[in-house]
């Protein structure tokens, strides 16, 4: 990486080219909601290389994120970074969703709740009978 590139710069100046190149819309829909790359120094063949990892949310974007961007990612960031990077993409593991809470089912028909509320007179116009006497 140059030395005045830290691995956050580099991923910025990266996307910042990228939305230069790129078409606003496929660059809002596919590279701007990424979360920041993790960016670190590696050997290869003896030689100093970048590895840029990026963490994808879901299968069908890691599918296209490769075949349709992968290449020009890792030319713009070897370009930036004046040494070869490689582009690392994974699945973003799953954030655990705290579930909604679960209602417990009611025994209650609905004639009874709209009785409940006072919504629930017969068809005759009378007033329905109390369920106590209804019984």
């Amino acid at each position: 990486m140059s030395a005045d590139l830290s691995g956050a710069a580099l991923w910025q100046r990266g996307c910042e080219r990228l939305a230069a190149e790129l078409p606003e819309q496929q660059f809002n829909t596919w590279i701007r909601p990424l979360p920041p790359a993790e960016v670190a120094q590696q050997e290869e063949n003896g030689h100093e290389a970048v590895l840029v990892s990026l963490r994808v949310p879901n299968r069908f974007k890691l599918d296209w994120i490769r075949s349709q961007y992968a290449g020009r990612i890792e030319a713009i960031l070897t370009e930036l970074a004046g040494k070869p990077a490689r582009l690392e993409l994974s699945l973003a593991p799953r954030e655990a969703i705290a579930p909604l809470p679960r209602t417990q089912p009611s025994s209650m028909t609905m004639g009874q709740v709209l009785n409940q509320h006072g919504l629930g007179a017969p068809a005759t116009g009378r007033p329905a009978a109390p369920a106590s006497a209804a019984a």
